[in-house]
């Protein structure tokens, strides 16, 4: 494939108008310049353009296989009418994209994927990609879309949600932090300011993904969502065999607006999702729960690593950050998930960076962990430490409620585990250690420690 090189001078002798049409006979990439010249093929924008904003009057064609698009330049859709997406990949592999910022299209801002029958995408790579106020989705993956690899990726001001992976086909897909520099993080994934969705949302069928959500912030529903019967075997965070020198933390801060009660939590795990994982993630600030899992056939999703309430992500830095309601909560018919690790169960102490498998809750308004509800039942709380002292050992930062608490009819769930890592460490400092009501039956209860 051709690779057009463009120069600051060629750009400012068009006025920074940059109008881009197919050619007909090869639905290849064109790109017409005022001079009268025709280029086609992938495109590399300068080190002389960094920087530089690009106003569009044509749209962008969808990508086809083997395109590339890169170079550190601002690419602005505003003069474009209609829904308009930034970037199209229909029905094409191994196309790549890096290093530009997306600004101001009507529509998405990336779509991967069409919804259009005998089309797929597979093997695109996009990295260090920024995008800035969408009026939809900041990045869409639907249709057929498999092992696509998105790293570094950034969005602000979605007009809806974030990222949004849906669909039955929508699987093997991995949206990652990037690499290390002196243990410092260059580009973690970042979603903040959605104006009406959620940072994150897998939906309808999406499988075998992994999101790791470096900083997700501030956005009107929340944090992330997965949600549907056929979610599942997706990964928030980090796999059991990431690198060690993976060390950038995974945070979901200050998500929901305070009036808005029926949303706000750091992630929500619903209507039937299942066998989905979350790894090595910190919650806080969120205007509801840190992690609220619910509702019948909500089950066998596990959670390890599990930090609420201090927004650094870190065991190094301590930044207290309430969640307004509880730090997890299980409820509303949910079953058979599992917090912490089992016993028997390899323990993976500091596998990514300072942070290790136990589960830390302090700094809930609420309490730490709630199990409630006719139906909630065989859910596990293991290796989880509560309670300021669990990261430092000055108090301070308790949970303004209590440690663990079970009701409403919630029944034969386990708190605690036989093996040395597998029992709850509950600090003074809470206003309870553990407390069941009455109506919360046949529950297992061992294995667990309560300090001063």
């Amino acid at each position: 494939m051709d690779i057009d090189v463009i120069t600051n001078n060629r750009l400012d002798t068009f006025n920074n108008v940059f109008d881009v049409f197919v050619d007909e006979t090869n639905n290849d990439i064109v790109f017409y310049y005022f001079d009268g010249a025709l280029h086609s093929g992938s495109i590399r924008f300068d080190e002389t353009l960094v920087g530089k904003t690009i106003t569009l009057t044509e749209p962008i064609p969808p990508l086809a296989t083997g395109d590339q698009i890169f170079g550190y330049v601002i690419i602005d859709g505003s003069a474009l009418s209609g829904d308009t997406p930034g970037i199209r990949i229909d029905n094409a592999e191994r196309v790549s994209i890096s290093g530009i910022t997306l600004a101001n299209f009507k529509g998405d801002g990336i779509v991967i994927g069409s919804l259009t029958p005998n089309t797929s995408v597979t093997a695109t790579e996009i990295q260090r990609i920024n995008v800035v106020a969408p009026g939809r989705h900041g990045l869409v993956i639907q249709g057929v879309a498999k092992e696509n690899f998105i790293s570094g990726i950034s969005i602000d001001s979605a007009g809806s949600h974030g990222i949004k992976l849906s669909g039955p086909n929508v699987l093997n897909n991995e949206i990652r932090n990037t690499g290390t520099l002196n243990g410092v993080e260059l580009f973690p994934t970042s979603v903040l300011n959605t104006k009406d969705g959620y940072g994150i949302i897998l939906d309808r069928g999406a499988s075998r993904n992994l999101v790791q959500p470096g900083l997700i912030e501030k956005n009107k529903h929340g944090g992330i969502l997965l949600t549907g019967a056929t979610t599942q075997n997706n990964i928030i965070g980090y796999r059991e065999d990431d690198l060690l020198s993976f060390t950038q933390p995974n945070r979901i801060n200050s998500n929901g607006v305070t009036a808005d009660i029926q949303r706000g939590d750091g992630i929500l795990i619903e209507k039937g999702a299942h066998n989905n994982t979350v790894r090595l993630v910190s919650t806080s600030g969120n205007t509801r729960n840190g992690v609220t899992i619910k509702d019948e056939n909500t089950h066998s999703n596990r959670i390890f690593g599990l930090m609420t309430g201090n927004s650094s992500g870190s065991l190094d830095a301590i930044n207290i950050l309430p969640n307004e309601g509880s730090g997890l909560v299980i409820r509303s018919g949910a079953s058979s998930n599992i917090v912490g690790r089992l016993d028997g169960e390899r323990f993976a102490p500091g596998t990514i960076g300072s942070r290790d498998d136990n589960n830390y809750f302090i700094s809930n308004k609420n309490n730490a962990v709630v199990i409630s509800g006719e139906g909630t039942e065989n859910n596990i709380i293991s290796q989880s430490r509560i309670g300021s002292k669990s990261l430092f050992q000055s108090q301070g930062a308790d949970n303004g409620e209590g440690g663990i608490h079970l009701d409403a009819g919630a029944r034969k769930n386990q708190i605690g585990g036989l093996s040395t890592f597998a029992g709850n460490i509950v600090f003074s400092g809470n206003k309870y250690g553990l407390q069941v009501s009455t109506n919360a039956t046949d529950n297992l209860i061992f294995g667990n420690s309560f300090e001063s």
